[in-house]
């Protein structure tokens, strides 16, 4: 039994060498007992690892161990999983805010949140994001989330909640007199800008976020932002501003790769 419920903590399919490392056990008599699971047809072993035939079951396990005894669990399958190393950043969240381990949870949704706008999955990008939204009290951990998740809103093409999602984030960095992070998020407002409104429009915001990155001495900032502007200034007409803006940007990538 204490195998299964090692299984139903982990709430998905289970490599063997995972179980393992959970569990504690040697080789011989943990492959004794998931062997005897399967013949009885309690597990199933599938192309991701082991899992339960009936899922009714891993939730009957689940719901009759202690709270105490739920948040041990968790803790451990956690820990083990950033031993392990090579994990899914959102598996080891899942696990540690279960955990109570509330810092280390808002740590892996931030990695989760970036690798899956990395990977172009929007919408869980968005919800790994407003995770962290949802646990975090201070202000970076907020920041942070902001600028993901007003990021993932404009490529979804969710203007209006992107637009107040960086809004409310440019006012709590400006309360919190986190320049940097005020700075990126102005860049993010002007990215939206530049979607959406006419270039005139979407030009003043880049020039007001051009002049916060400047002010933080940000050059991978200036630079993007001088690309953006191009962009702007070549959809107007202005051929030589944009080449301008262009060149400055790109000299200013080349000294930072240098």
């Amino acid at each position: 039994r204490v195998i299964l419920e090692w299984i139903a903590v982990y709430g998905r399919p289970l490599d063997f060498q995972t179980l393992k490392a959970i569990s504690s056990q040697e080789d011989g008599s943990l492959l004794e007992i998931v062997d005897h699971l399967l013949r009885r047809n309690f597990l199933l072993e599938g192309a991701d690892g082991l899992e339960f035939s009936h899922h009714k079951v891993a939730e009957f396990l689940y719901v009759e161990l202690s709270a105490i005894r739920r948040v041990v669990s968790h803790q451990k399958i956690g820990q083990t999983l950033k031993d392990i190393g090579e994990v899914s950043p959102a598996l080891l969240a899942y696990h540690f805010v279960r955990a109570g381990e509330t810092e280390l949870a808002i740590n892996y949704w931030l990695k989760a949140g970036q690798a899956a706008l990395g990977g172009y999955a929007l919408q869980l990008a968005a919800s790994h994001f407003g995770h962290v939204l949802e646990l975090a009290d201070d202000p970076a951990s907020r920041l942070e989330a902001t600028i993901g998740l007003g990021h993932a809103l404009t490529l979804l093409d969710e203007v209006d909640e992107a637009a107040s999602t960086l809004q409310s984030g440019i006012a709590l960095a400006e309360a919190a007199n986190d320049e940097w992070r005020r700075a990126h998020l102005a860049f993010r407002y002007a990215q939206l800008a530049s979607r959406q409104h006419p270039a005139d429009a979407a030009e003043i915001e880049i020039r007001h976020a051009l002049s916060l990155a400047e002010g933080v001495q940000d050059e991978n900032l200036i630079a993007r932002l001088l690309l953006l502007l191009s962009v702007t200034q070549a959809s107007e007409g202005r051929l030589s501003d944009a080449l301008d803006s262009t060149i400055q940007g790109r000299t200013l990538s080349q000294n930072k790769k240098d």
